[in-house]
This record gives structure tokens, C-alpha cells and sequence, in this order.
């Protein structure tokens, strides 16, 4: 098997969202609400999973994004190792405020995308949502949905 050392490599891997729901101007991948909340007990970030003790921790990736470069190139290859977990909170892949606009929309849906394909696996996924300047979620990124008590709530 060819191992991919770019996104690139495997056109930012398009299998991925073969099952997604496109939002918004830029076609975002949709990561659907959950049927019930889970509030993490802790968290343990991506590169350090191995060591997490009881295996309660969600997985999250408040770190360099070189750390976790493995769940955007070789998303599924890591599918039964995040399966230990109760769940994962979606890759905080990099949006820095003078980063272009076109690298910062890139890095929202590649939060989307494996959000949503972990999420397709049986995976429980929390969304982490953030921006990098106004231009990003002014009009381009579509609003997150929620179902919450039966009411839909935007941010």
C-alpha cells in the first residue's frame, strides 16, 4: 500500500465524504448532531493517546498540527485505534489570522471532512468550531446547526 505523505497525494482524500452533506457557498462537510450528549471526562491529545491510562479521555487535537498529521493523510488507518475512545473533538487544524483566506477555508473543511468520516465510522464526534479573521465566517462557512430540545439553534 502507498503511503501518502501529503493530502494532495489522494486528491485531500475525496473518499472520505462520499456519504456527506455539503453546506453552504463552499459545499462545507455537515458533522451531524449526536443523539445524546457526552460530556468528556478528559481529553488526551492525538499524539499522546497511547498513554492515556483508562481510556475515558476523548481525543482532541489542541496541538501543532504536524503532531496529527496522520488523521488527515491517513484518516482511516487510524479509524480502530480512535475507536478506544469514547470520542473524538474534530482536528484543530491551524487558521491563523493573516493566513489567506483560501488556507484558512481549507483547514475548515478538513476539519469538516474527517469530522464527518470519523463521525460515518461510529465514532462519537464533538465539532470544534472556530474561525480564523471575519472574512471566514461572515458569509463563507455556513452556520452550524444544532438540534437541541427540539429547537434548531445556529451559531
Amino acid at each position: 500500500m502507498r503511503k501518502i505523505k501529503n493530502i494532495i497525494d489522494d486528491g485531500f482524500n475525496a473518499k472520505l465524504v462520499k456519504t456527506a452533506i455539503f453546506d453552504g457557498l463552499l459545499e462545507i462537510p455537515v458533522i451531524h448532531n449526536n443523539a445524546e450528549i457526552i460530556i468528556p471526562q478528559g481529553m488526551v491529545p492525538f499524539s499522546e493517546r497511547n498513554k492515556s491510562k483508562d481510556k475515558k479521555d476523548f481525543v482532541c487535537f489542541y496541538e501543532h498540527d504536524i503532531k496529527f498529521r496522520n488523521i488527515l493523510t491517513a484518516t482511516k488507518e487510524q479509524i480502530e485505534d480512535l475507536k478506544r475512545f469514547p470520542g473524538v473533538i474534530s482536528p484543530d487544524c491551524s487558521l491563523y489570522r493573516d493566513m489567506p483566506l483560501v488556507l484558512q477555508m481549507m483547514n475548515v473543511y478538513l476539519n469538516r471532512q474527517v469530522g464527518h468520516y470519523l463521525q460515518a465510522q461510529g465514532i462519537y464526534v464533538i465539532p470544534n468550531i472556530r474561525w480564523g479573521d471575519e472574512r471566514s465566517y461572515t458569509r463563507l462557512i455556513p452556520k452550524m446547526r444544532y438540534l437541541v430540545n427540539t429547537k434548531i439553534l445556529q451559531v
